[in-house]
């Protein structure tokens, strides 16, 4: 868990230096818990998706432009849509 994890801390918050630097923006996936959450936001972080921002839903009958499953056809593809945030660190 990022939260209790030094090492973890230090790396992500090198990466999000690193992406300032280069003007890039961050995205963390997984995020389950609020001290998480809090903690991306004082590193930096810019983008935030996991089971604590809202849980990731199936739908059933995509379009055949987006990325169609195994063993279905193009116009019946399931896609995956992901619930994501903006982290506002102000």
């Amino acid at each position: 868990m990022l939260a209790s994890n030094l090492v973890d801390q230090t790396i992500v918050k090198s990466i999000s230096q690193i992406a300032r630097a280069t003007n890039k923006q961050t995205i963390v996936e997984h995020i389950t818990n609020a001290k998480t959450f809090k903690l991306l936001r004082e590193i930096g972080i810019d983008f935030a998706q996991g089971n604590y921002i809202g849980k990731s839903k199936v739908r059933p009958t995509c379009k055949s432009s987006n990325v169609p499953r195994k063993n279905t056809s193009k116009d019946q593809a399931n896609c995956i849509f992901f619930s994501s945030t903006i982290i506002d660190r102000a």
